[in-house]
């Protein structure tokens, strides 16, 4: 799959993290509706399907695509602080993908 798909435009997230996410954001709706509505069966199959998800992306964030990794976004404290007290001080984050603090 290629990252780049047309001049000047670079896809910071691959499809399985797209994925992950709207289909997190459904789910969790779900859940939400199926609890409220006393639904149980369906409530915990949501839950199950949540928890796939979860397991998936943990480990689609050592075996996935160079954005998806997490040593690719997730820093250290003294990386974090040093950023956040830069923040009003810049024009923008120059990397792809997440800055340290949102990592």
């Amino acid at each position: 799959m290629t990252e780049t798909t047309t001049v000047g435009s670079t896809r910071v997230w691959d499809l399985p993290v797209r994925t992950f996410h709207w289909l997190l954001v459904a789910l969790m709706a779900f859940s939400w509706w199926s609890g409220e509505n006393e639904e149980m069966e369906w409530h915990r199959l949501s839950g199950y399907c949540i928890l796939a998800l979860l397991v998936f992306r943990i480990w689609w964030g050592f075996a996935g695509s160079r954005t998806a990794r997490f040593s690719q976004f997730v820093r250290g404290p003294n990386s974090v602080l040093a950023y956040a007290r830069t923040l009003g001080a810049r024009p923008g984050h120059s990397s792809d993908g997440h800055n340290p603090l949102g990592g």
